[in-house]
């Protein structure tokens, strides 16, 4: 599995979304603030999944670390961070 860019930018990132590839069929990528709150959750499609960068309400995020878990199912398969920098 890889992710890319990291430092995000969305206004400087291709497409403006951060990228994970290499996801088994049905994966989910779910995002969490560094005191464990929820983010937002993406899904898996032809073996990528993307994110903008917003909230689940649709709000960009502020700049931060960020950590991710790429899920499949109830297992976990990868936990990481991101940095997320936002020019606004």
């Amino acid at each position: 599995m890889h992710v890319w860019p990291n430092p995000f930018n969305p206004a400087l990132a291709l497409g403006g979304v951060l990228k994970f590839s290499c996801l088994p069929d049905r994966a989910e990528v779910v995002f969490y603030t560094l005191s464990g709150e929820w983010v937002a959750l993406v899904q898996e499609a032809r073996g990528m999944a993307l994110w903008n960068g917003q909230n689940g309400q649709g709000i960009q995020v502020s700049p931060g670390v960020y950590f991710y878990v790429i899920r499949l199912n109830s297992k976990v398969l990868k936990m990481d961070k991101i940095l997320v920098i936002n020019n606004h």
